[in-house]
């Protein structure tokens, strides 16, 4: 009886049943500013944190994220894309870590490991401009392995 409970079970846990999404997780919400993220990977969610939540971006932002890699990552880069309104603005891509890179300490980070970012963001804008903003954010590895992905909404009145 032991075996068969085991293996409905171990079935159950195995077997796709619905397809489901991450949840969506609020960012921030205030009077003229809201943002929202979710995980676009069918793997892992994550944890993000962007701070202070204002319309005015006269200070820096600091941002936290964390994942537990599923690949090494010795090198690492992001990919950003950024809608307005439905219209496709921009892509940027920047190489974080490469092999004899030691500025951050998240840098050459292993399969496993838990790998939390922590940097301050600057932007060159002094206010968010009303509208709804739409940013794919991406991290791969060296072999081009997606680490993390986010889809990220931002609603600015």
């Amino acid at each position: 009886m032991k075996t068969v409970i085991v293996f409905v079970f171990g079935v159950y846990l195995l077997c796709p049943g619905e397809n489901k999404e991450w949840p969506t997780h609020t960012l921030c919400k205030t009077r003229n500013l809201e943002s929202y993220y979710k995980s676009c990977d069918p793997f892992q969610d994550f944890g993000l944190s962007i701070l202070p939540c204002e319309k005015y971006l006269d200070n820096a932002l600091a941002m936290k994220m964390g994942i537990i890699l599923r690949r090494d990552a010795n090198k690492m880069r992001t990919v950003l894309k950024l809608s307005y309104d439905g219209k496709y603005l921009m892509a940027v891509e920047k190489l974080i870590c490469d092999d004899a890179d030691t500025r951050y300490s998240f840098c050459g980070r292993k399969k496993g490991e838990y790998l939390q970012i922590d940097q301050t963001v600057t932007f060159h804008l002094l206010i968010i401009p009303k509208g709804n903003y739409f940013l794919e954010l991406e991290l791969f590895n060296e072999d081009d392995f997606k680490l993390a992905c986010a889809n990220i909404t931002i609603i600015s009145s």
